[in-house]
């Protein structure tokens, strides 16, 4: 009885750690939306949806990006580059260019 009672909340507990692991993961919507890079103003970029990953129009043109682990990566010939959303400033970080999110 006692072996049934400890797997009984053993199984509860990693129930529950699976349900917190997937309330902490990113769907990606920190990154939709407008864009407007930091250091000349000019360059707007924007970021949507496309199925099951994402759009990203910059200075006329689209290319395919992923999310993965929370990182949204840009598809190119090269392979893929990753774009940071970060958090405490609503800025996203890539390519060596600071956007900042339009509201």
């Amino acid at each position: 009885m006692i072996r049934t009672g400890k797997i009984f909340i053993a199984g509860l507990f990693i129930a529950g750690s699976l349900s917190l692991i997937g309330c902490f993961s990113s769907t990606g919507d920190e990154y939709l939306g407008r864009w407007q890079e930091i250091s000349n103003g000019n360059s707007l970029m924007e970021i949507k949806r496309n199925g099951d990953g994402f759009i990203i129009s910059d200075r006329g043109q689209a290319v395919p990006a992923f999310l993965k682990g929370g990182t949204l990566f840009i598809q190119g010939p090269m392979g893929s580059a990753p774009i940071v959303h970060v958090k405490e400033s609503d800025t996203l970080v890539g390519g060596g260019y600071t956007y900042k999110h339009l509201h």
